[in-house]
């Protein structure tokens, strides 16, 4: 039996589907990734952006050497695209996920990014 990707509440700007028990979000950044990952690796940058509005993320501790779980790739024309992978597990597990309202939280997050980058 071969997964179905399945559309997850994607927007005009991030694309969100499940693939199997794995959940897939896209998204291009209109910024060079070297801006983009300092956004995501830089622990006095991340409580600016992560997570929805009106809540606060506090860096306890960041380990972002190479061999990690993030992976960043060649910029796409000056911008670039984030794709992240959760990795469920299964169907079901990824199903109880998407009741929280994750995805939602998650575009959120990455509007949020999107608006410190357009910072500079």
């Amino acid at each position: 039996m071969t997964a179905t990707r399945i559309d997850r509440g994607s927007t005009d700007t991030t694309t969100v589907y499940s693939d199997g028990g794995d959940l897939v979000y896209e998204r291009t950044f209109d910024a060079p990734r070297e801006q983009v990952w300092k956004a995501l690796t830089d622990p006095e940058l991340i409580p600016r952006w992560w997570g929805p509005h009106g809540t606060t993320t506090t860096v306890a501790e960041m380990d972002v050497r190479v061999g990690g779980a993030w992976r960043y790739v060649e910029d796409v024309g000056g911008k670039t695209l984030m794709r992240a992978i959760s990795h469920m597990g299964t169907p079901e597990i990824l199903e109880g996920a998407l009741a929280t309202g994750m995805v939602a939280g998650a575009i959120e997050t990455w509007d949020r990014l999107e608006a410190l980058l357009a910072e500079g």
